[in-house]
């Protein structure tokens, strides 16, 4: 999961993480694309850029996803077209419904939600 905020000041990494945690919380992709734009230089010179990127992005689409279920009223299922409208709305407006088929499914296959 993501850590909350007073974690991350006991372990001396909020300057660093608090941005991107915040945006993952909100499933706000265009805050995490900026948080992680900001301190790409120092994630590049330690050689982290693309773990860290690799690592939360599953995360920050994750709640994405919670979030557009949430919204819907937490149903058992979660129609494809309502995620798709919810990644058009914050990823891209041209977004389409086979790309986010393939989140749900890479989502589904690391275990980060449930599919059946």
């Amino acid at each position: 999961g993501v850590p909350s905020d007073s974690e991350l000041v006991a372990i001396g990494l909020a300057d660093l993480f608090t941005d991107l945690t915040a945006a993952i919380k909100r499933g706000d992709v265009a805050g995490f694309e900026a948080a992680l734009g900001e301190r790409a230089a120092f994630w590049m010179d330690l050689k982290v850029y693309l773990v860290v990127q690799l690592r939360l992005r599953p995360l920050l689409l994750r709640n994405l996803l919670r979030l557009t279920h949430r919204a819907l009223g937490g149903d058992s299922r979660l129609p494809i077209a309502a995620f798709t409208a919810a990644c058009r709305l914050r990823v891209a407006p041209d977004f389409d419904s086979e790309e986010a088929e393939c989140i749900v499914a890479n989502l589904i296959a690391a275990g980060l939600v449930k599919g059946y």
